[in-house]
């Protein structure tokens, strides 16, 4: 019960700048960290005027307590009482959570835990850690640390912790006044305030082995990241104009469906797939199995039952893009089609230079992708040229017909000669026991440029910018970021960047015509 000592309304003050400042403690009773407390009233004095937020669902007291109490707050001090004296001989910390804020605006007061004892001796141990993002390696700040105790069969996922704290600006977080027993720890992003990671839409991560706390543990570190461990599943499925879509609950890795003469398919989104109409008739129903794997190896095997249907919807514009963007010899041509492909006149794809056909493609020049949305040539374009300067891939129009029956138009990809006074290199080596994935990436997005699993790697033909080396421990060899499993307490693949301790940098900047070759990594 919380009771309010207050008739008139209270309302924001009027001009000035916008109270951001949480409410400070100035004293408790107990002090934090005293022992031999007898009384069963706990007392807290801030520096303004507070009031409580569900403090029922936010308080946690450990060791968990079954001690009814009751709340009331005056001005700036909060009282709890409780109905029955507390354990003797034992460590209690209180952690307020969010439950204490100002009147203002609802600044909660971060970090507020008592600590105190009902005996002569008080618990004093520590855990400490920093806690960054994966994908950045930057220390974050604001994010919820829980503890739990390791014969706790709660779901970490979804139970209540043993206690709670939250990292400063460095990333950095600390509990004190622990017992010594087993813990797990856990952090997130906590959104919605509800104190536990939903991993469906927050970001959170874990350190990966459970702790045992017989002395103080510092450099409990591990990151954050999107994980989301909820069981693969359906989301609904349905026709969308001409089409028919299947979207499920986070996005996939693989979806193979049946074989079949009846419908091509796409991933048009991470999560969604788009079955496109062949051979099957209008409002026909077609049941068709797959599988789908997601990004964790979570696999779903399932039934869809798709009907196409007539619609005045005009169907997606069919595209084409020539990749790459540069080209090196050693580089292969593709072709990108924003829907599967039909078919293709291969006679009509040729490579020119100077004006003139100096090669004519042959269909077994190609290979299409499981999804016929990439045409990709089986052989390196110095195969194909002997001179790759001022060269450009030409595909005629109606070269390529899309599973809509409709047909591209003239498609050309010019490449001129490679120009090291207008472009930049950076080259380096990781000195790692496993195999290695190198992400060249932009300093200022962390959208990945280009990437490489040789420990000694070259990114070449760069504008001038600014840019960042990103390279992943492959300690499975897979080539992809496994990024962990909560759940089988399966860790990130480990990640770091390239470090510049002369000007203390992340970044590498380069310039037209430069080169930069000692970008080097050690794990």
């Amino acid at each position: 019960m919380v009771m309010l000592n207050s008739c008139a309304r209270i309302t924001s003050p009027q001009g000035g700048p916008e109270d951001m400042e949480p409410p400070k403690l100035l004293s408790s009773t107990p002090e934090s960290g005293s022992t031999m407390f007898q009384s069963t009233v706990i007392t807290l004095t801030f520096d303004e005027r507070v009031k409580l937020e569900n403090i029922q669902g936010n308080l946690l007291i450990t060791p968990r307590i079954d001690n009814p109490y009751q709340t009331k707050v005056k001005k700036n001090k909060i009282t709890i009482t409780f109905d029955d004296a507390f354990q003797e001989n034992t460590t209690y910390t209180f952690a307020f959570g969010g439950s204490i804020t100002d009147i203002t605006n609802n600044n909660a007061a971060r970090n507020l835990n008592i600590s105190f004892s009902t005996g002569p001796v008080i618990d004093s141990l520590e855990i400490e850690g920093q806690i960054k993002n994966l994908y950045s390696q930057e220390p974050v700040e604001e994010a919820l640390v829980a503890l739990y105790d390791s014969q706790d069969t709660l779901n970490v996922l979804t139970g209540r912790a043993s206690y709670y704290a939250y990292t400063d600006t460095a990333g950095v977080y600390k509990f004190r006044n622990l017992p010594s027993r087993k813990y797990v720890v856990y952090g997130v992003i906590d959104n919605n305030n509800n104190n536990i990671a939903d991993s469906d839409k927050e970001t959170y991560g874990f350190y990966p082995d459970t702790l045992l706390l017989d002395q103080n543990l510092d450099n409990i570190d591990f990151t954050l990241q999107k994980l989301n461990v909820d069981s693969l599943r359906v989301r609904n499925s349905r026709s969308f104009g001409p089409y028919f879509e299947t979207t499920f609950n986070k996005p996939i890795i693989s979806f193979v469906p049946e074989s079949s003469n009846q419908f091509y398919y796409q991933r048009i989104e991470p999560n969604k797939i788009r079955y496109y109409r062949q051979n099957a008739g209008l409002e026909d129903t077609i049941s068709v199995s797959f599988q789908a794997v997601d990004s964790l190896g979570l696999s779903l095997r399932d039934t869809t039952q798709i009907v196409f249907k007539s619609s005045d919807v005009d169907k997606d514009p069919f595209n084409v893009v020539i990749q790459p963007e540069k080209v090196k010899g050693t580089d292969t041509i593709s072709f990108e089609f924003s829907k599967p492909l039909l078919t293709f006149l291969a006679d009509s794809l040729f490579i020119l230079q100077d004006s003139s056909t100096v090669y004519l493609f042959q269909d077994t020049d190609f290979r299409l992708n499981e999804e016929r949305t990439q045409l990709t040539a089986t052989k390196s374009i110095n195969e194909y040229v002997n001179n790759i300067d001022q060269i450009s891939i030409e595909g005629g129009k109606m070269a390529f017909i899309s599973v809509d029956r409709d047909t591209s138009n003239v498609v050309s990809k010019r490449y001129g000669k490679t120009n090291n006074e207008n472009t930049a290199v950076i080259s380096g080596n990781i000195n790692s026991q496993s195999a290695v994935i190198v992400q060249l990436l932009n300093a200022r997005s962390y959208q990945v440029i280009a990437s490489a699993t040789e420990k000694s790697f070259t990114f070449a033909q760069l504008a001038a910018g600014q840019y960042k080396i990103r390279v992943i421990q492959d300690l499975n060899g897979n080539k992809n970021w496994d990024i962990g499993n909560i759940l089988l307490f399966q860790p990130p693949e480990p990640v770091r960047f390239y470090f510049d301790n002369f000007y203390n940098t992340d970044i590498i900047e380069v310039r037209d015509n430069w080169e930069v070759d000692d970008v080097n990594v050690n794990f």
